[in-house]
């Protein structure tokens, strides 16, 4: 695969064991943990992720093969009881950057930014998070809706039904009923 974007794949079906392997795969875990979780040997763990990066058309990067597998929802993001951080604009284009992308060149190309520089700002990104590794910041960011179709529209600034200022919601809290939470009032 070239380091550009990964192609949208065909329609594809996971089989049971294929989303049992990808669940291990967004939430992060190596192949050998993932494979005593799933008690199989780590060569046909290896094996089915192999298949899997088939069929998504992205045969090498972990996390751009994470996201493919969540944007096809047939696997749920992994959950966590952090509170989903805040990013930076540079920080979500890093992220979507290494979401698409297979090489570090290919991420560094979309992001603007050196390879070395891309390298050092992920390994922060993923510490800062609370991520285990840039995999499952893929997988956490679409639960968090920085990726995938859930992401979160920009905020915009209207006027609700019982308020006559305007208040500051987001296209995915509408509609914006009274009584309801605006801009930290009601």
């Amino acid at each position: 695969m070239t380091s550009t974007s990964a192609p949208p794949a065909k329609h594809f079906r996971l089989t049971p064991t294929e989303i049992r392997v990808a669940e291990q795969l967004v939430a992060g875990r190596s192949n050998s943990h993932a494979a005593a979780a799933l008690g199989m040997k780590p060569e046909t763990f290896k094996g089915h992720l192999s298949k899997i990066g088939e069929k998504v058309q992205v045969p090498t990067s972990r996390p751009a093969r994470a996201h493919a597998i969540l944007l096809s929802g047939q696997v749920a993001p992994p959950t966590t009881s952090a509170n989903r951080p805040q990013l930076t604009e540079d920080d979500q284009l890093l992220l979507t950057a290494a979401a698409e992308h297979s090489t570090t060149a290919g991420i560094a190309r979309a992001a603007g930014m050196s390879p070395k520089t891309v390298r050092r700002k992920l390994a922060a990104l993923v510490t800062r998070t609370g991520a285990d590794n840039l995999t499952h910041l893929v997988g956490l960011s679409h639960y968090w809706g920085y990726l995938g179709a859930r992401q979160p529209a920009a905020p915009s600034t209207e006027h609700c039904a019982h308020q006559s200022q305007p208040c500051e919601v987001s296209a995915s809290a509408r509609p914006h009923a009274a009584g309801q939470t605006c801009g930290g009032a009601t």
